[in-house]
């Protein structure tokens, strides 16, 4: 009996490493988007950005066109992250296409994005935060694939008008 114990404790302690390693190694992969800052705050055409070493993060989208093509690229670097609240409130933006560099999309990204109707999500993104999509009402389409875990997320969250 205690030998049974004794290995079921093992195989959750083996168990408990493991998932600390997984979820851990996802994590570490995102921190270190945000190590090596050069610049914050850089106005670049209808983008305020930060720069870093490798890649850029865009904090702010200041245009005003109904579709909106974020750009792979700003200064011949990967743009990786639309950071939270990016185009929080834009009133113009009907449709979003992030491109597949990306990989994080902050809390509140689009939130109260009144006009959006639609948004392309690369099977790219890692994390797609909170509320990143809440208070746009005349969302009709979210193209995500469907298996990913932020279709899965997005599906939590009460989305069900997902396509591939």
């Amino acid at each position: 009996m205690k030998k049974k114990i004794l290995y079921g404790i093992v195989i959750v302690g083996i168990l408990a490493i493991i998932l600390f390693l997984i979820f851990n190694r996802h994590d570490n992969a995102l921190d270190r988007l945000y190590k090596n800052k050069i610049s914050s705050y850089v106005e670049i055409d209808k983008y305020t950005i930060d720069e870093y070493e490798e890649h850029i993060s865009i904090v702010t989208y200041n245009g005003d066109e109904e579709i909106v093509e974020v750009p792979k690229s700003i200064n011949g670097k990967p743009v990786l992250t639309i950071e939270d609240s990016a185009f929080y409130g834009n009133l113009k933006v009907k449709k979003i296409v992030l491109p597949d560099t990306i990989i994080r999309v902050g809390h509140q990204s689009f939130i109260g994005c009144l006009e959006l109707k639609e948004i392309n999500i690369p099977s790219s993104v890692l994390d797609f935060g909170e509320h990143a999509l809440d208070n746009c009402p005349n969302l009709e389409k979210i193209y995500v694939d469907k298996s990913s875990n932020i279709g899965k997320k997005l599906s939590e969250y009460g989305f069900k008008n997902l396509y591939q």
